[in-house]
């Protein structure tokens, strides 16, 4: 009995990976791929809103919003099977506690953005209330100024990446 538990133990050690701690990039990429998951469907969302609501836009303004959406999406989609291509087959051989903590934070930059956003939003509508166009300014600048928004910004130039 105790020789086969040696050997049982042997060969559950060989099939045991080493568990290595995340490099950087590949933190960043946990971080990244949630974020990137959020964009495609918001940007799929405006996309169905602009279609389904076409009559309230002339049809300049409709193929213009569908050209930024189309190009938008197409750019933010690849960018995220880019990450994906590259941690996921990693992601065995990786520490977990490492990317799970870093997917975590881009889940929770992504609220806490959101809230920003709407807090904007208020303030600038509030402050502009008869003018629409000040008021997106304000919006504009409000959003760009936020600090969730800089860390944020990894995730738009994957140049990080190794390939």
């Amino acid at each position: 009995m105790y020789k086969w538990s040696i050997v049982l133990l042997l060969v559950l050690a060989s099939n045991a990976r080493a568990q290595v701690l995340p490099s950087q990039v590949d933190l960043r990429a946990a971080y990244c791929i949630p974020l990137l998951q959020y964009a495609v469907s918001e940007i799929e969302h405006i996309a169905s809103l602009l279609r389904d609501n076409a009559q309230l836009f002339t049809p300049e303004h409709q193929a213009v919003g569908r050209a930024v959406s189309e190009k938008t999406l197409s750019k933010t989609a690849t960018n995220l099977r880019r990450l994906q291509l590259y941690l996921l087959p990693r992601l065995p051989y990786l520490a977990a506690y490492g990317i799970v903590a870093a997917k975590k934070s881009g889940e929770e930059d992504y609220a806490r953005l959101k809230e920003d956003a709407k807090a904007c939003d208020t303030k600038c509508n509030n402050a502009f209330a008869n003018n629409s166009s000040a008021a997106l300014s304000c919006t504009l600048q409000c959003n760009s100024d936020s600090p969730v928004r800089a860390r944020m910004s990894i995730c738009e130039d994957l140049s990080w990446l190794p390939f």
